[in-house]
């Protein structure tokens, strides 16, 4: 017997459906989530305060004291979650650059998953999910765009239980945004998808190029670009809202250095 993985509400969505389906239970795990932040990750007390960005100019000044050896060593040191933000910062600390990041990333990872719910799955793979799941999923799941949305899903609560939980209620979003996408406007596909994805992509070029001066992260680590990137979006957000002061200034401490020897060193080459 033929069982649909399209599920009935799935038709028609509307975009005030989708957006009252993601909007409360966003709301609610702000709630639950803002004291968790700050534990998990500082080991400390609940705390939301406004932190001062720290204010680097295009060509900071570079006061020689530099030592490589040193930041190794300190972004060793440091947690696992904060060192992986750490090599991703050093390369979007123009607050331009972070911006377009921040507006790209997602949408890029939503049209990627757009795309790969056009590729079905295996029907011996698809015939192995049992009816039970089928029934409690609301996701079309025959498909490689869910199984890239389940990866997100996982491997952000991996990261980090409380911010993972932020990101992952973009990438329930994702999911909903694709299916009403595929439900109701195929014939937008892939053509619609693809501008997104390619012209978010070419944002983040500028942005690098003429705003932070500096290559994309994703020609030294490809790993940190396609799965690190979304979740750090959400913590430089989280950073920027006021979340995770103590966070914010380690990373300035950490990072803000090798930034100013970076951009002194590319300076005094091109003299």
């Amino acid at each position: 017997m033929h069982r649909s993985f399209l599920p009935p509400a799935a038709k028609g969505v509307s975009g005030h459906d989708v957006a009252g389906r993601l909007g409360l239970f966003v709301l609610k795990l702000a709630d639950l989530t803002a004291a968790a932040l700050s534990r998990q990750i500082l080991g400390g007390k609940p705390q939301r305060v406004r932190a001062e960005r720290a204010t680097t100019s295009k060509m900071p000044k570079d006061s020689g004291e530099f030592d490589q050896a040193k930041f190794d060593a300190m972004v060793s040191s440091q947690s696992w979650l904060l060192r992986g933000f750490t090599f991703y910062a050093k390369y979007h600390w123009d607050p331009i650059n972070q911006l377009i990041h921040m507006c790209c990333i997602w949408p890029i990872l939503f049209s990627a998953i757009v795309l790969f719910a056009d590729i079905p799955l295996p029907e011996s793979v698809v015939a192995q999910i049992p009816a039970a799941v089928v029934e409690a999923v609301p996701f079309r799941m025959d498909n490689v765009g869910f199984v890239v949305a389940v990866a997100y899903f996982l491997w952000h609560f991996t990261l980090s239980f409380s911010i993972g939980a932020v990101a992952n209620c973009l990438v329930i979003a994702c999911l909903i945004g694709s299916d009403a996408w595929h439900a109701n406007y195929p014939e937008t596909l892939p053509a619609y998808a693809w501008a997104l994805h390619i012209g978010c992509w070419i944002a983040q070029f500028y942005g690098h190029g003429v705003h932070e001066q500096r290559r994309p992260a994703l020609l030294e680590n490809l790993f940190a670009s396609v799965f690190m990137a979304p979740i750090f979006v959400v913590i430089e957000g989280l950073c920027a809202a006021g979340f995770m002061p103590e966070f914010h200034a380690k990373l300035t401490a950490v990072v803000e250095p090798e930034v100013r020897h970076f951009h002194a060193q590319r300076k005094a080459k091109s003299s």
